[in-house]
């Protein structure tokens, strides 16, 4: 996933800060730090405490330093010899499983592959969960209680590191395939880049927009990413591309109705998009699935004048306006797509089709006729479109290399030359049907 490999170089960036401010709290150990939070949750009932904004203020770093005391200079695809660095103390143990180092350290275990952080997991002597949740909360209680509103300019940045730290979290379970977690992750980040004193820039939130919407979608967890998806798309981001993605999502939530209608968005919002043709494509096959060939004529007349190129669109048409037994509009598209590609096979083949299921038409309609004379008349006029539809077909035998195919062609060409009375040509085509059955 490519965005999602690029947001490693936020992290470092968002790491220089923060590694320089343990460098100002070296003096403190863990077990001051855990003494700080235990006091905290103590008076989270003390309403004498609780509502003033220095309170939540404390709490914030407690439970923020709580969190990254042991993840200080740390963060995914960070070097062996950095890792050294950050930790500043060699590991109690080490042992190797497969191509992957782990060295554990105090509350922490690290794993080394290629001589890079590929992932840490806490150890049991790390027993606070969500303990970047609660710092986070913390962190807007005590700016909502600050009456002065002197506090958003120091929260904003502090709130950026943590979502700094999320940001590793998310990585490493994106890369470990657990993608719940990692969705997880990334939706903090983005609860945090929401908030306005964050001030994250806009480019940056849109970007985590698409990418959360990625990893929602590869968690199966759809409505989530189509949420994170619309915001984008909401933003301008992601073009054309972006409402495909949403497509996907929907099909998977059996929801085709609104899969076509994101399509159709999609398609009205990005008309210069070189990937709209895509949507336009997929749009076009969902009202072909479900019968609606008006609609699907509408989106082929579209498709087509933007690529007037290809083939396919006007052999769409064509097919469309055979079922209709429009037989002047089916031919003029078949013919615009034979102009294009004169060996396109199925067009030769579907054009053939067109005027032997015509010309069972006629012979249909006729059958109640009593006058004999009529009856005859509308025969002749049934077996000159089979008559039309001979060489077309011939011409599809001569260009398809599918041998199944093939013979069912000169099954039905067979057929065609003994109702229209060749009985030497229909025997003819019969002996080669068989020399292909034989090979």
């Amino acid at each position: 996933m490519k965005k999602v490999t690029l947001l490693i170089s936020l992290i470092v960036m968002g790491f220089s800060a923060i590694c320089q401010e343990a460098a100002d709290a070296s003096g403190v150990t863990w077990g001051m730090v855990e003494t700080a939070v235990k006091k905290s949750d103590a008076s989270l009932d003390d309403v004498s405490k609780n509502i003033k904004s220095a309170y939540w203020k404390n709490k914030k770093h407690y439970y923020f330093r709580y969190y990254e005391y042991d993840l200080k200079g740390l963060y995914f695809g960070i070097s062996q010899e950095n890792i050294t660095l950050a930790k500043s103390v060699v590991p109690k143990n080490q042992k190797q499983e497969g191509a992957v180092t782990i060295q554990s350290f105090d509350r922490l275990d690290i794993h080394i592959k290629d001589g890079k952080l590929i992932k840490y997991v806490r150890t049991e002597n790390y027993n606070k969960e969500n303990v970047l949740s609660t710092a986070v909360e913390a962190y807007k209680k005590a700016v909502e209680l600050d009456v002065k509103g002197k506090l958003k300019n120091e929260v904003g940045p502090i709130l950026k590191s943590i979502a700094d730290y999320l940001q590793t979290d998310a990585l490493i379970a994106y890369y470990s395939e657990d993608y719940i977690n990692s969705l997880k992750a990334f939706d903090q980040i983005i609860s945090i880049y929401e908030i306005d004193y964050v001030k994250v820039p806009d480019t940056i939130v849109n970007a985590f927009y698409t990418d959360c919407g990625t990893v929602a979608r590869t968690a199966k967890n759809y409505e989530k990413a189509i949420e994170f998806y619309q915001k984008a798309a909401n933003k301008g981001v992601g073009g054309a591309a972006l409402y495909g993605e949403m497509y996907v999502c929907y099909n998977m939530l059996g929801d085709s109705l609104k899969a076509a209608e994101i399509l159709k968005t999609g398609i009205a919002n990005n008309p210069d998009d070189k990937q709209v043709v895509e949507l336009t494509n997929e749009l076009i096959n969902y009202y072909l699935r479900n019968g609606k060939d008006i609609e699907a004529r509408e989106y082929l007349e579209k498709a087509m004048a933007q690529k007037p190129d290809l083939a396919v669109y006007p052999f769409s048409l064509g097919y469309l306006y055979a079922k209709a037994f429009n037989i002047e509009k089916a031919t003029e598209f078949y013919e615009k797509a034979l102009l294009i590609n004169g060996n396109y096979a199925d067009a030769y083949l579907n054009y053939g089709v067109m005027y032997v299921e015509y010309g069972n038409k006629i012979i249909a309609d006729a059958s109640n006729i009593k006058d004999m004379k009529l009856y005859d008349a509308e025969r002749v006029k049934a077996l000159a479109q089979f008559k039309i539809a001979i060489p077309k077909i011939e011409k599809y035998i001569e260009l398809t290399d599918d041998i199944a195919s093939k013979i069912n062609a000169l099954t039905d060409l067979e057929k065609l030359y003994y109702k229209i009375e060749d009985y030497t040509k229909s025997k003819e085509i019969k002996l080669q049907r068989e020399a292909l059955l034989k090979k």
